[in-house]
């Protein structure tokens, strides 16, 4: 292919998207996150066993539709559970299934059938009316839990800075995957997405006053940022012109006086930069406001350089995205980064840090 049109042309042919999805399934094991680009239905069948890879790499549908819908005398007991909102299938690969009120994953049928049986099931389930899928039986309205229920439910902002052509040291290859993993992760939760790409300094500064001075925030219920760069020390990054920009500076912007339409409202970073060796302490400003209703996800602890690889964006923006797909519908922020913290140790990845000012309970809520 040669030219922008023709390559567009295939991007957007059916041998292409055919391909894609082999591919996705084929790797399945390896890079779990390729599922994020199939439809829910294809990832149930794929989860569920009933479309498989073959040893030349081509896919077979082993058990047709009706394997999505359980027949057997066990299945008829896991649907059951499923039409009653206890159980829903999940998009990972390794527990595809996820008992809601006992917050529990099960790796196949059978191992949760085992558990629907079980006395700590029945006794858990004794003591709710629970019925909708997908959702915690706690209510998710209450004091220390926020409400995310607008339409959208919230703003995610995604800053990505590549440092393309800036040599070996500061070109982040990969990067773009990131971009698009979260555009789409997020979208099929409910969110609106903004992706800002390879900003310099100035323009990222005027970036954020827009997003400070947003009108429509006061219409949504959750803001969230994604910070992913280089840095050398805790609380500092870079932006495209390697011009150094502070996160204590960022956070300060959306404090309840700063930016009124988000009082009270859930403010989230995920920060993804290397922090260096050393801590940077923070200077104390009488005049500045206490940040409230905010936290702060870092990829790595202080002074720990975060992972990179090239072959399907970070480390922890992979992960973040495989555990949000997972247990986004029924697990809250502080319980999701618990999870993510451990695939990433488990994965040998660098271990992510929590940071918060006044944060409640946070449910991502998907649509």
């Amino acid at each position: 292919m040669t030219g922008m049109e023709p390559t567009e042309q295939h991007l957007k042919g059916s041998n292409h998207k055919e391909a894609a999805a082999r591919y996705a399934i084929g790797h399945r094991d390896t890079a779990p996150h390729l599922l994020l680009s199939l439809s829910s239905l294809t990832r149930m069948a794929v989860t569920s066993g009933v479309i498989q890879p073959t040893h030349l790499g081509n896919i077979k549908c082993t058990g047709g539709a009706t394997a999505l819908h359980p027949t057997g005398s066990d299945d008829l007991e896991v649907k059951k559970a499923i039409d009653e909102g206890h159980v829903r299938p999940t998009d990972h690969v390794m527990s595809p299934y996820a008992c809601i009120p006992c917050h529990k994953h099960f790796n196949s049928k059978q191992s949760l059938y085992q558990h629907l049986k079980s006395n700590n099931h029945k006794k858990v389930t004794s003591n709710t009316t629970h019925k909708d899928p997908g959702r915690p039986i706690m209510n998710r309205t209450s004091h220390d839990t926020y409400s995310v229920l607008s339409s959208p439910r919230g703003i995610v902002h995604v800053f990505n800075y590549k440092f393309a052509g800036q040599g070996f040291k500061w070109e982040r290859k990969g990067a773009e995957h990131d971009s698009t993993n979260l555009n789409r992760i997020f979208t099929t939760m409910g969110y609106e997405v903004k992706v800002h790409e390879s900003l310099s300094n100035n323009d990222t500064r005027k970036m954020m006053n827009s997003i400070q001075n947003d009108k429509r925030l006061k219409d949504v219920d959750a803001l969230i940022f994604f910070f992913l760069s280089r840095g050398n020390d805790s609380y500092t990054f870079y932006t495209n012109d390697q011009i150094a920009m502070k996160l204590f500076d960022i956070r300060y912007m959306f404090t309840d006086s700063k930016c009124p339409a988000m009082s009270s409202k859930p403010k989230i970073f995920f920060m993804n930069y290397c922090r260096g060796e050393e801590m940077e302490l923070m200077e104390v400003d009488s005049t500045r406001d206490i940040p409230n209703d905010m936290v702060t996800v870092h990829a790595a602890a202080e002074g720990i350089m975060a992972d990179t690889t090239s072959a399907s964006g970070t480390h922890f923006v992979e992960h973040l995205c495989q555990t949000l797909m997972s247990y986004s519908r029924s697990h809250e922020l502080r319980e999701i980064y618990t999870m993510l913290r451990e695939e990433m140790r488990a994965r040998n990845s660098t271990k992510p840090m929590w940071e918060d000012y006044g944060f409640q309970k946070f449910y991502f809520n998907p649509v």
